[in-house]
């Protein structure tokens, strides 16, 4: 018999939620850039997370994308 532990969830003021199920891997990765650059998670725009995914496409397929 297994034991379940629930977890606790808790949500920070000014960070950005993805608003869909498919884009949490996009979000961790502007997440990262952005807090290894100093810079404030508030700018990551949700609504950008198309234009985010080919960006990224993009540097990856040029041997660009560091993550």
């Amino acid at each position: 018999m297994s034991t379940f532990m629930p977890f606790t969830v808790c949500s920070i003021r000014d960070v950005p939620q993805q608003r869909d199920g498919t884009s949490c891997g996009i979000m961790i990765v502007k997440f990262i850039k952005h807090l290894s650059a100093d810079i404030s998670l508030d700018k990551v725009d949700p609504s950008k997370i198309t234009y985010y995914r080919l960006k990224l496409a993009i540097e990856a397929l040029r041997g660009e994308a560091y993550i």
